[in-house]
């Protein structure tokens, strides 16, 4: 009796996927190119957009905030010089950065915003007509821009408060008296939050985009 051994197979081979560089970098460029055409025409990219410029415009704010401080209080206002020197100095500061910021946003963060208003109230007074509405429309604008000065000192106010606010809550509440801790909640938490409140009502109330006009606006006008 002879034994017989079991042939073996024949050899398995596998065959794996041939992988094309070339392919993978066009649907990876395909994907980029989807992905820029929704954000050039998305809502988000203006948000994204008025958010650097608003953080762009606030550094150069807060430059000359110090840097006028410093210099008024090292010269002209010494307080070794001249009583409550240093506060003087900050005011002076503090009254240039919001003028610097509220130009700088005016006119280039929010300024598609404040045009077209502008557009929204020229269209008004042209269907008008009316010599009398074309006379009062320097006035109109004068008032609107003084309105919108007001808002804009207010709402810088408003996010001033509200690291005053977190270093209440942090120093005298909680009782966290270190200076580390007075600049993480003034500084850090508070300013981070301020600057989230200004940048929404600079962008929903001072510069708000036009309203539409009421119904009648124009043949009262």
């Amino acid at each position: 009796m002879s034994d017989t051994l079991p042939r073996r197979g024949a050899p398995v081979t596998a065959s794996l996927p041939v992988v094309d560089p070339t392919e993978h970098a066009a649907r990876a460029a395909g994907a980029v190119r989807s992905l820029a055409t929704w954000f050039d025409g998305s809502p988000f990219r203006r948000l994204v957009k008025q958010g650097l410029s608003f953080l762009a415009v606030g550094g150069v704010g807060f430059v000359i905030d110090i840097g006028v401080f410093n210099l008024l209080r090292a010269t002209v206002l010494d307080p070794a010089h001249v009583a409550g020197g240093a506060l003087w100095a900050k005011a002076v500061s503090v009254s240039l950065a919001i003028a610097v910021n509220w130009i700088g946003n005016r006119f280039w963060t929010f300024g598609a915003e404040r045009r077209a208003r502008a557009a929204e109230r020229d269209a008004r007074i042209a269907r008008a007509g009316s010599d009398a509405v074309r006379g009062g429309a320097g006035t109109s604008a004068g008032t609107a821009v003084a309105g919108e000065a007001a808002r804009f000192v207010v709402a810088s106010l408003l996010g001033s408060g509200i690291s005053l606010l977190c270093l209440v809550v942090s120093h005298d509440l909680l009782h966290y008296t270190s200076a580390l801790a007075d600049n993480v909640s003034a500084n850090v938490i508070g300013l981070g939050l301020g600057t989230l409140l200004r940048f929404a009502l600079y962008r929903l109330w001072v510069f708000a985009p036009a309203r539409p006009a009421p119904a009648g606006a124009d043949a009262a006008a």
